[in-house]
C-alpha cells in the first residue's frame, strides 16, 4: 500500500504498517496545530496605531514664516511602508450658508473644502518605517488658503494670515503593512478649538521612555 498523509487507502496489516500509519497521523497532526498557530498569531497581531496630537500648533517656521504644526507616528513600532500623509482645510462659507438659510431646500453645502500642501519627515533615506514621532508641516505663504493679503491686513506689521471661517482641519496617514499587504489608515480632525496660538509641544520623548504625543 502507499501511504500518502491525509489519505487513507485500506487498513494496514501488519503491525509495522500500522506503527507507520500512526507516525504519519501524528505528524499531520502536530504541522496542523503548527499552521493554525502560525496562522492565530498573525489574525491576533497588535494592529497599527496610528496616532495624532490632540492639537495643531500655531508657530514659526526655520525661515521665519507662520506655519501650522502637528505631529503623527505609530506607536506599534511596526514597520509601515509607502507612508502618505494628506490634509485639508473645512471652512465655513457664510454666502453658502445664508442662501441655505433663506431657502432650506437649496442643495448646496455651506462649507468649502480646501487641500494644505505639507512639509513632512514621514519618508526616510534610510527607513521605510513610519518614525515613532514624526513632524508634519503647513506653510503659510502665498498660496494657503490661511494667507491674508496686505490689502486685507489692519495695520503695518500685523499678522499675515487669519484662521477666520475655519471650521475644522483633517489629517489622514495611509501606508502598507509589508508582511500582510493591508492598508494601513489613520484619520484625526482637528476642531477650531484644537488649533493653539503662542504655545509649543512638550518632549516628544519621555523620561521612561514613552513618546508623548500632547
Amino acid at each position: 500500500n502507499i501511504l500518502t498523509l491525509g489519505c487513507e487507502f485500506g487498513v494496514p496489516e501488519t503491525w509495522e504498517a500500522q506503527i507507520v500509519v500512526s507516525l504519519l497521523n501524528l505528524v499531520g497532526a502536530f504541522l496542523t496545530t503548527a499552521l493554525l498557530s502560525v496562522a492565530v498569531q498573525k489574525l491576533s497581531h497588535n494592529p497599527h496605531t496610528i496616532v495624532f496630537t490632540k492639537n495643531i500648533i500655531v508657530g514659526r517656521h526655520l525661515d521665519g514664516r507662520a506655519c501650522l504644526r502637528l505631529r503623527v507616528g505609530n506607536v506599534t513600532g511596526r514597520q509601515v511602508i509607502q507612508p502618505h500623509v494628506k490634509a485639508v482645510a473645512v471652512f465655513r462659507n457664510p454666502e453658502k450658508m445664508e442662501a441655505r438659510s433663506a431657502d432650506p431646500e437649496l442643495s448646496i453645502s455651506p462649507f468649502d473644502v480646501i487641500p494644505l500642501s505639507l512639509e513632512h519627515d514621514l519618508h526616510c533615506s534610510d527607513s521605510p518605517d513610519i518614525p515613532a514621532c514624526a513632524y508634519v508641516t503647513h506653510i503659510i505663504d502665498e498660496q494657503s488658503p490661511f494667507y491674508l493679503p496686505m490689502s486685507q491686513r489692519r495695520r503695518l506689521g500685523s499678522s499675515n494670515f487669519s484662521l477666520k471661517n475655519l471650521f475644522m482641519i483633517k489629517v489622514s496617514v495611509v501606508g502598507i503593512d509589508p508582511q500582510t499587504g493591508a492598508t494601513i489608515f489613520g484619520l484625526k480632525r482637528f476642531k477650531m478649538d484644537s488649533v493653539k496660538e503662542g504655545v509649543r509641544f512638550v518632549d516628544c520623548m519621555g523620561s521612561d521612555g514613552r513618546i508623548n504625543f500632547t
